[in-house]
């Protein structure tokens, strides 16, 4: 895809959040990809727990390929993870290694769900939220550290805690990074921003295939892919991460100004003889990394489709 046929469209605020959706021509319009969330809640994809903290199993049921992306966290099994890469996962295959991390220290044993009992400690149950946090998609991403994340992730309940003056870990296990997400009056608030913005991608008339967001006048990150189909549905939880994050973030006053489009296009365009580093994930998959002076670069590239990318990934440093 060239990046000179990406535009941005002129930005959505909420609280201390800058939203700015990407438009463009699609490049793979006839991908046809289940999101983890989906499957997971039609059981047709299995995420199995191995024991082995770092690594898990997946298992796809469907006649569908199913997309996973780095920074999707799964509920259950003997820990709470978080998927470390991007990986879609074939129609009908059977158990392949998923490369995950903890956000959840400490348990290591089934856990008592108040909605449906005892949770099975052999496999995943949910994938409801993303890691709504730019500091742990940057231990998982690319520092590749069991300990960076167990920290990073104390420190955001921190910074959550203290936006809403209360302790938001919840008692049954204080180290988990879901348990704090599903905090109620958290979701209250999360769900009061979402009623404005969810919108703004089903009323726009334009081919939406991504955004870039900004917290405090500060660029964040960005996700762009070649689907707008893929995008959409992803839109919710993607959204939902950046609302959180933004309410771990008091309004500062010395960082409050708004980000502007020339801003955003100018740490988004790439410069040129950019290195890029690649590593294979799976068959199908390879990641290529790179960083400019201002973020973090990462692409997913499909070998199905001669190593073009379908996910671009931009973490600010």
């Amino acid at each position: 895809m060239s990046e000179t046929t990406l535009s941005l469209l002129p930005p959505e605020t909420s609280g201390n959040l800058t939203i700015f959706l990407i438009s463009g021509p699609e490049v793979w319009p006839d991908a046809n990809l289940l999101t983890l969330e989906e499957a997971l809640a039609d059981n047709s994809l299995v995420i199995h727990e191995t024991g082995d903290v770092n690594k898990l199993a997946v298992e796809n049921l469907s006649s569908f390929d199913v997309f996973l992306q780095s920074g999707d966290m799964v509920k259950g099994g003997l820990q709470d993870r978080v998927v470390s890469v991007d990986l879609i996962v074939p129609a009908g295959s059977a158990k392949i290694p998923l490369k995950s991390f903890c956000v959840e220290s400490g348990r290591w044993h089934s856990r008592v769900n108040r909605a449906t009992g005892v949770e099975n400690s052999e496999r995943f149950s949910s994938a409801t939220h993303r890691v709504a946090s730019r500091d742990i998609k940057y231990a998982a991403m690319y520092s590749n550290s069991q300990s960076l994340i167990w920290e990073k992730v104390h420190h955001f309940q921190e910074s959550l805690g203290d936006s809403f003056s209360r302790n938001l870990r919840d008692e049954q296990s204080p180290t988990s990074l879901q348990l704090t997400l599903e905090d109620e009056q958290l979701e209250q608030m999360v769900d009061e921003h979402l009623k404005k913005l969810l919108p703004i991608v089903e009323n726009s008339t334009q081919t939406i295939l991504g955004y870039a967001f900004a917290i405090n006048g500060e660029l964040n990150s960005a996700d762009i892919y070649t689907n707008s189909a893929l995008f959409r549905k992803l839109w919710p939880r993607l959204l939902k991460a950046s609302v959180i994050e933004s309410l771990g973030r008091n309004v500062n006053s010395q960082h409050s100004s708004q980000i502007n489009i020339k801003e955003v296009q100018a740490i988004l365009d790439q410069p040129r003889g950019i290195k890029w580093s690649k590593r294979f994930v799976s068959p199908r998959i390879t990641l290529r990394s790179a960083e400019t002076e201002k973020v973090f670069i990462q692409d997913t590239c499909d070998t199905d489709r001669d190593g073009a990318w379908f996910h671009r990934n931009y973490l600010a440093k």
